[in-house]
């Protein structure tokens, strides 16, 4: 009955011959019946194929996907939605600085290294800094604060191998918000945390906003990846101008010499040299800019970079000032997770003064206190604020005026790089004298000493030599008008004089070895 209901219904369709037979079977139509088909078939064959298609992309897109979430940028996302679906962003006041509040909780400090802690073979570092005898003894001594240093995953990724690698200036080359695996987990940092709470302690963690390691984010962005476009100062090189380049010898990047940036410069590519020579004298590198190997981008083409990185190579610089604003989206989400998630309640800047970079009608790049700078500090301090903490800046550039310019919006506390060189000077010469020109700068600036954080140094070194004098200019010193240039010389030849005894030898330097801390 079914085929004779289709016999019936192709005769008197239009366009069909009435001559046209349908023999009726049971299981089966004519050929005319399924060429009349056609399209359906042919539309299927098409969905298959599709499906085939992007069945054959799903490795690739994995790929992707998984670096996406290794990446601090995808982390930033969750991060924010937790936090906005918290419902607490206004509950904080930020505008203006809060030094005052956060000194009557916190005014007593303990800085320490997790690579210089050792603890029992079973005990990650940690779980150490949680031992309730530990806590005790700290209570004892009246110490408020604990500012761990960079504690989180740093160093670099591998895309080929798919492992990180490690850390190449001691951790401060993040490339993760979890806490290093080599120092224990998120979850330990919590109880830690609690653990300091118990005995009215904060902790204090740290933020990189310079720059990160070669991580996710920064191969993503090498891939030239849409969503990690332009967080990076970094200048595609056109394949013709690619004889300007040295080749890399197999590594992933290569240091330019100061020769071929300056024609990269000529070709109006990047800045030019910068104002800032860290690691120069180290044989780290001859030029703050770096090149890369040919990278196969996601779009199937192959680049070379060339990348600004103010410190080691392996410590690419954030771009600040870009219309994606991808730099905030990672250093706020890197807030987030010390303050929201973590617990932290006090977060540090690691060299927050060099995050701006500006080329000159001649001579070096102006990257060195960057108006720049201080907007970014600013405004990081104040989402510090907004989330429920407080934040100190390591701005080794920043004179009594520069201080005093800020005091009222970037971060709660500095670190005391105006007193420092003449407490440690006094401390091994027993000449104060130093110390009381420093004193008498902040005065002058009308700076109260409490805003900064008197540390004698928060590295592995003691300078004894003030950055802040103005070799050409005179200054009341030892009851008589003196230059800077007369001060230095005779702080160093004085030390010079205590460091040969003591067998140190670098001038104006005393250099001192890790203190290393037993948790037993």
């Amino acid at each position: 009955e079914p085929m004779a209901s289709l016999t019936t219904l192709l005769s008197s369709s239009d366009g069909i011959s009435d001559s046209l037979e349908v023999e009726s079977k049971p299981l089966g139509f004519s050929f005319r019946a399924i060429w009349n088909y056609r399209d359906y078939m042919l539309g299927f064959f098409i969905f298959v194929l599709v499906i085939a298609l992007v069945i054959l992309s799903l490795p690739e897109h994995n790929k992707y996907d998984q670096l996406i979430k290794l990446s601090m940028l995808a982390q930033s996302k969750e991060l924010v939605d937790s936090w906005n679906n918290a419902g607490i962003e206004w509950n904080n006041k930020y505008g203006l600085t809060q030094t005052l509040e956060l000194l009557d909780v916190a005014s007593v400090w303990l800085d320490c290294y997790p690579e210089s802690i050792i603890t029992k073979s079973d005990t990650t570092v940690i779980q150490g800094l949680s031992q309730q005898k530990f806590w005790e003894n700290l209570n004892k001594i009246g110490i408020q604060v604990m500012h761990t240093n960079p504690i989180r995953k740093s160093g670099g990724y591998n895309p080929g191998t798919k492992n990180f690698t490690p850390s190449t200036d001691g951790g401060y080359d993040r490339i993760s918000y979890s806490v290093a695996p080599e120092f224990g987990t998120d979850e330990q940092y919590k109880t830690m945390v609690q653990k300091a709470k118990k005995f009215d302690c904060l902790i204090a963690a740290d933020i990189v906003p310079g720059h990160t390691g070669t991580g996710p984010d920064w191969v993503l962005s090498l891939m030239n990846h849409p969503d990690y476009k332009y967080l990076y100062h970094m200048v595609e090189i056109i394949e013709e101008d690619w004889d300007l380049l040295p080749f890399t010898d197999g590594k992933d990047t290569i240091n330019l010499k100061p020769d071929v940036v300056e024609k990269l410069k000529e070709k109006g590519y990047i800045v030019g040299e910068v104002e800032t020579s860290i690691f120069f004298a180290d044989n780290e590198k001859d030029s703050n800019w770096s090149v890369t190997d040919e990278v196969l981008g996601v779009d199937g083409i192959v680049r070379r970079w060339v990348y600004l990185h103010v410190f080691k190579s392996g410590q690419p610089s954030l771009n600040w000032l870009h219309a994606s604003f991808r730099a905030h989206q990672l250093l706020t989400g890197d807030i987030l997770k010390s303050i929201f998630d973590l617990g932290a309640k006090i977060v540090r800047f690691d060299a927050n003064s060099v995050l701006g970079v500006e080329k000159r009608d001649s001579g070096l790049a102006w990257n060195n206190k960057h108006p720049l700078s201080q907007v970014v500090t600013d405004q990081l301090a104040m989402f510090v604020r907004k989330v429920g903490g407080w934040s100190f800046e390591e701005n080794m550039e920043a004179a009594p005026k520069d201080l005093k310019l800020n005091k009222n919006k970037g971060t709660d506390l500095s670190y005391d790089f105006i007193t420092r060189a003449g407490f440690v000077y006094a401390s091994i010469s027993g000449d104060t004298s130093l110390l009381n020109l420093e004193l008498e700068m902040l005065l002058l600036e009308e700076l109260d000493p409490k805003m900064l954080i008197h540390s004698l140094q928060n590295h592995d070194s003691l300078f004894v030599i003030d950055p802040h004098l103005v070799e050409d200019q005179n200054y009341m010193y030892k009851g008589s008008l003196q230059s800077g240039q007369k001060i230095i010389d005779e702080v160093v030849e004085n030390t010079d004089a205590i460091s040969t005894e003591l067998d140190f030898r670098t001038p104006g330097i005393l250099f001192l070895s890790r203190v290393v801390l037993f948790l037993r």
